[in-house]
């Protein structure tokens, strides 16, 4: 959040899709992390990363197809 106290995001913004498939995720945990923790994860998304391993319990499908995460933020 900047000081105004608005949530800024980066995003893969669409326009006109025909359709948005998105699936029901829940956030088991939100952790923020320093611009330049977060921007490591960002760029190496897929190397190994302490925060990802120390939650992979909290991440998993359940047997009704609901996900659950970790939402990892730039505090």
């Amino acid at each position: 959040m900047n000081n105004d106290n608005k949530l800024m995001i980066n995003a893969a913004l669409l326009r006109k899709e025909s359709e948005f498939r998105t699936s029901f995720c829940v956030v088991e945990k939100a952790i923020a992390v320093p611009h330049a923790e977060f921007d490591e994860l960002k760029r190496h998304p897929l190397c190994d990363h302490r925060l990802i391993a120390e939650n992979a319990d909290l991440m998993y499908c359940d047997k009704e197809g609901n996900y659950h995460c970790i939402l990892i933020y730039d505090e």
